[in-house]
């Protein structure tokens, strides 16, 4: 089962559905760009990867 992870491209900020509704993610998403002007970008992840942590991996290189 997979996860949707929204991220900044430009600081480590991140929102997972597994902790935040999908509605929860996109208020997060808007006031992260407009509080910072940030990229936001997002991506599904498999359960079991890290939620945390990974910001510096992205973008994903496939």
């Amino acid at each position: 089962m997979t996860r949707l992870v929204i991220y900044c491209m430009d600081c480590e900020w991140s929102a997972s559905t597994e902790d935040h509704s999908r509605s929860d993610q996109s208020v997060l998403a808007i006031d992260h760009h407009v509080a910072t002007g940030h990229t936001i970008e997002s991506t599904r992840r498999e359960r079991g990867e890290p939620a945390e942590g990974w910001a510096e991996e992205w973008p994903p290189t496939e």
